[in-house]
């Protein structure tokens, strides 16, 4: 979990709302304040099986690790 402030859950900048899927294809775009691009570049995103509680430390109870990779920056 990315959290420069040592802050609890679920106030850690790299808490991310749910990611949904279909057909085993996901996309999600969102708007946080609290990230700046230069911090995450080459940091990775994990998902997990299941829904974060937004309560229990350090991860939600959010189930398996099941996917993951590297932030890199998208060029066209």
């Amino acid at each position: 979990h990315f959290n420069p402030n040592n802050q609890p859950h679920p106030y850690h900048a790299g808490d991310l709302p749910p990611v949904t899927s279909c057909d085993g294809y996901s996309w999600m775009c969102v708007y946080i304040q609290q990230l700046r691009l230069k911090d995450i570049i080459g940091r990775s995103v994990i998902l997990h099986n299941m829904a974060d509680d937004f309560i229990t430390q350090p991860s939600g109870n959010s189930g398996d690790k099941i996917a993951c990779g590297i932030i890199e920056p998208w060029t066209f």
